[in-house]
Formats: C-alpha cells, sequence, structure tokens
C-alpha cells in the first residue's frame, strides 16, 4: 500500500515540475513580452530553475526525494519571503500602511 502524498492525482515531484516549469515560463515570457532590459524580470525563472532540477532529480532518484524535495520547499519559501518582503517595501515607499 503506497501511502505517498498526492495533489490532484499528481506527485509532489510532478506538481513541484509543473510550478518550476510554469516559473521559468513567465518569467521568460513576462522578459520577452515587455521588451524588458532588465535582469530582475527574470526573477521567476531563476527561482523556478532549481525547483524544475531538484523535483526531477528527485523523481530519478527516489533514495535522494526527501533531501531533494525539502530543497524544493526551502527555495519556495525563498520565494514567498522575497515577494512579500518586495511588495511590503512597495506598499511604504507609496505611502501605504501596513
Amino acid at each position: 500500500m503506497n501511502k505517498e502524498f498526492t495533489f490532484l492525482g499528481n506527485t509532489m515531484e510532478n506538481v513541484a515540475m509543473i510550478y518550476g516549469i510554469f516559473l521559468i515560463v513567465w518569467g521568460i515570457g513576462v522578459t520577452i513580452l515587455s521588451d524588458s532590459q532588465s535582469i530582475t524580470s527574470l526573477i521567476p525563472a531563476i527561482f523556478g530553475l532549481p525547483i524544475l532540477i531538484s523535483s526531477f532529480i528527485a523523481k530519478k532518484l527516489p533514495n535522494k526525494k526527501k533531501v531533494l524535495m525539502h530543497i524544493v520547499v526551502l527555495i519556495g519559501m525563498i520565494t514567498v519571503s522575497y515577494t512579500h518582503l518586495r511588495a511590503h517595501e512597495t506598499l511604504r515607499y507609496r505611502g501605504c500602511r501596513g
């Protein structure tokens, strides 16, 4: 009996791979569509690449899955923390209280 956690029928490795691909496509797409000359538009892709790589390796090396998926979670937490910090700074800069 397999007790592996799934989300909408997908293993967490698959979910992380989909999310990594989404972040990479989002970063590259925004950069191309906005004709951005700034590296900051690629930040989602920069975070998505290690998520994609770690989850892919976790799928190929099941004995290292626990460590690699914890790395994915750590990268995700850094991403969320960075986003929250930047949003807070932007709101403070614009004179909003929060």
